[in-house]
């Protein structure tokens, strides 16, 4: 999903990401936590992530600096044209 928003040229958020998850039958997100966990594999390096691949990186919305924008850093770009074979 974020590798097609950054293709368009369209913003997406953590938020935006578990959203389009939708819910179970309890109105709880599908996606939730387990999707911020395993996202963090793709962002840059961290202590929970030391081998997080850095193909997204997060860029902080200046109107409201707690809305994080997921956008494909140039590795990830590499990544996704070899993945579709460009």
């Amino acid at each position: 999903m974020v590798a097609m928003h950054h293709i368009r040229n369209q913003s997406i958020t953590m938020a935006d990401l578990v959203q389009m998850g939708g819910d179970d039958e309890r109105g709880s997100p599908l996606l939730g936590r387990s999707l911020e966990r395993t996202f963090g594999l793709f962002l840059e390096p961290s202590k929970v992530h030391p081998d997080a691949l850095s193909w997204v990186g997060q860029e902080v919305d200046p109107d409201d600096r707690r809305r994080k924008y997921l956008k494909l850093s140039k590795l990830g770009e590499t990544a996704v044209a070899k993945i579709l074979g460009d």
